[in-house]
């Protein structure tokens, strides 16, 4: 867990490492068990920045007219990234102290502009 936080805060927000461990935290998430160690191992706080770059980088690239292949298949990556992260921190969000968390740290407001850029 330890080491998803600190990927968190030190890779890029987009690319094949970032997308590794969005499936990495992903499959934690899935087991209740994880779910006070993502609080405890400080990885809500990365997760939540990470998803809200990610979204405006999706956005962003939406957006754009013309796309050479490279990028559509960058798009392509970040997207996955992104529903990866939003699914770990749904399944986080089940445990009471995780969801209190979650709202002191913003996550309602920061999911809802997710939802509204998309």
């Amino acid at each position: 867990m330890k080491v998803g936080s600190m990927l968190l805060r030190v890779l890029p927000a987009s690319g094949t490492m970032m997308l590794t461990a969005s499936k990495m935290l992903y499959r934690l998430s899935k087991d209740s068990s994880n779910d006070t160690r993502f609080r405890h191992h400080g990885v809500l706080r990365p997760l939540l920045a990470v998803v809200a770059q990610l979204s405006k980088s999706c956005t962003a690239c939406s957006q754009a007219q013309q796309q050479s292949a490279t990028a559509e298949v960058e798009q392509q990556q970040a997207h996955r990234t992104l529903l990866y992260f939003t699914g770990a921190l749904k399944n986080i969000s089940a445990d009471a102290a995780n969801q209190k968390a979650l709202g002191r740290l913003g996550a309602v407001a920061g999911m809802a502009q997710v939802r509204l850029s998309a």
